[in-house]
């Protein structure tokens, strides 16, 4: 697994990986210059999942607590998910 990560930046020995983080702020940075065509739920649910994200990089240790954080930030990001595919515009044709 350790091998398969390592490309995308994302440490095993480390709780929250730089690489997640990285990625999300890239998102986070994305949304924000396509802000007006954002939903004001969807952009919400970004920011406190970044917000989320920050919060736990500094606090959580590797191990069971890592993945109580990654369970939280998982179900966050399923939530984001949901409230962009609900509010997608969809063209037949």
């Amino acid at each position: 697994i350790r091998d398969y990560l390592e490309p995308f930046g994302i440490d095993v020995a480390t709780a929250i990986p730089p690489g997640l983080i990285g990625t999300l702020d890239s998102a986070v940075y994305s949304a924000g210059q396509i802000r007006d065509r954002f939903s004001p739920d969807g952009w919400l649910a970004l920011k406190d999942l970044s917000k989320t994200i920050h919060q736990v990089a500094t606090t959580v240790a590797p191990g069971d607590d890592a993945t109580r954080a990654m369970t939280v930030i998982l179900r966050k990001l399923a939530g984001f998910s949901g409230l962009l595919h609900e509010n997608m515009y969809r063209f037949t044709g």
